[in-house]
C-alpha cells in the first residue's frame, strides 16, 4: 500500500527527474538512495528534483540528496538541480548547507510530462538504518556546523551497528 509520502522518478536520455510527494523522509530515502546509485552507475550525471508537491524533508532525505553529488571517485560528480522548493523547503536546504552544493531554481519551473514511476518504500529495517547512518555521515561531511545537530545522533546510531 502506498503512503501519502513517496518519491516518483522518470528518466530521459540525459537526466533523471525526481518528484517528492508529501515528505522526503527516512522511510522513502533508502529506496531513493538505491535508485540514485543505480542511475549514477549507469552513467546519469543530471538529477532534477522537483519539490513542488513536497511538504518537507527530514535530515535523512537531505543527507541522501547530498550523497548523489558525491558520485563515484575519480569521475565527474553528478549535478543535482532542485526546482520549485518553496520557502519552507528552501530553509531546510539552507539549514544544512545544501544550498551551497546543489543548484536551486527559485523561479517556478514546469517539469516535463514524463512517465513517472513510484519508488516503493523499503521494508528492510537494516537497509533503512544503514541509509539513515550514511545520510547523517554525509551531513557532517557537507558542513562542520551540522556536527552540533547531528553528531550525537550519528554516534549513537553507529554504536547500535557494532
Amino acid at each position: 500500500m502506498r503512503t501519502k509520502n513517496f518519491i516518483r522518478v522518470a528518466r530521459t536520455k540525459d537526466a533523471i527527474f525526481v518528484g517528492v510527494v508529501g515528505q522526503g523522509n527516512m522511510n522513502n530515502s533508502s529506496t531513493f538512495r538505491a535508485f540514485a546509485d543505480r542511475m549514477v552507475s549507469s552513467g546519469y550525471k543530471n538529477f532534477v528534483v522537483d519539490l513542488s508537491d513536497c511538504r518537507g524533508m527530514d535530515s535523512t532525505f537531505l543527507g541522501i540528496l547530498f550523497s548523489i553529488t558525491q558520485g563515484p571517485r575519480g569521475d565527474s560528480s553528478p549535478e543535482v538541480i532542485v526546482v520549485n522548493p518553496g520557502n519552507h523547503n528552501m530553509k531546510l536546504l539552507q539549514g544544512v548547507g545544501l544550498d551551497a552544493v546543489l543548484k536551486v531554481k527559485l523561479d517556478p519551473t514546469e517539469v516535463p510530462g514524463l512517465a513517472f514511476e513510484i519508488l516503493e518504500e523499503s521494508t528492510d529495517p537494516h537497509r533503512r538504518l544503514e541509509t539513515i547512518r550514511l545520510a547523517h555521515q554525509n551531513l557532517l561531511l557537507l558542513d562542520s556546523k551540522n556536527e552540533k545537530q547531528f553528531g550525537p545522533f550519528l554516534r549513537a546510531l553507529t554504536k547500535e551497528f557494532k
